[in-house]
């Protein structure tokens, strides 16, 4: 059977994913358009494989393998900046390597059994991945993709999206989107439009296109957020 545009495939019993960043509703569509659990994998080349989504869904660090520390990272509550120490790397050993990714860490047991530490959210990376606002402020970008995924999960076809800030008061957002209707994409524009208000300002003004697709350059993984001033970072 042909489910969107895929095949499913018999027999098929792990997903893996992996190097690019998923959310929830893409796992879900994906283990229902293939017919197999998936399993996200978390990990940087120099360090390899740091986190594994067990079947309760939870991503548990590989902790007999990798050393995993976070900092608390100011303006940022809740949010950590991981540094990781590969415990298995003699020919060239990575003690405490900053990866620059924001994540989340969770105290709480997860239902699979398992007693390995549990990654609760990744972010990405914290570096190029601010907002800075007419108001002099640097804001981390990380509400966009809070915002995407909620309204994937509230069944808005939302297949990518793309934000660039422009200039000091203007965002450009491209959104991939499965909807016909013209009015759900206008009210889609519109709690974009106060999503922005809210997080970087009154000042900041929000441009929204409509695309059919978001291309990364060729060798270099899909962003969702990119800066045309002063490279995006804080000041």
């Amino acid at each position: 059977m042909e489910v969107g545009g895929l095949p499913s495939i018999p027999g098929l019993k792990l997903i893996v994913t992996t190097a690019e960043a998923s959310t929830q509703s893409e796992r879900d569509w994906l283990a229902g358009t293939l017919g197999g659990h998936v399993a996200d994998e978390y990990g940087c080349s120099e360090i390899d494989i740091i986190a594994f989504t067990c079947p309760a869904g939870n991503r548990h660090i590989m902790a007999e393998n990798v050393l995993v520390e976070a900092l608390p990272v100011v303006g940022h509550s809740g949010l950590s900046q991981i540094v990781v120490t590969d415990l298995n790397n003699d020919l060239m050993p990575m003690i405490r390597y900053c990866i620059e990714d924001l994540v989340r860490l969770s105290d709480a047991a997860c239902p699979c059994g398992r007693t390995l530490p549990v990654l609760e959210s990744v972010q990405g990376r914290s570096r190029r991945q601010f907002i800075k606002t007419p108001d002099g402020r640097s804001v981390h970008v990380v509400s966009f993709p809070y915002f995407m995924e909620e309204r994937q999960s509230a069944g808005i076809p939302i297949r990518q999206f793309r934000v660039v800030q422009l200039d000091l008061a203007t965002l450009d957002v491209e959104v991939v989107v499965d909807l016909e209707d013209e009015s759900g994409f206008a009210e889609l524009c519109r709690q974009i439009d106060g999503l922005v208000r809210e997080q970087f300002g009154p000042e900041m003004k929000c441009r929204v296109r409509r695309v059919d697709e978001i291309v990364a350059p060729p060798g270099v993984k899909y962003e969702y957020f990119s800066s045309m001033i002063d490279g995006g970072e804080p000041t």
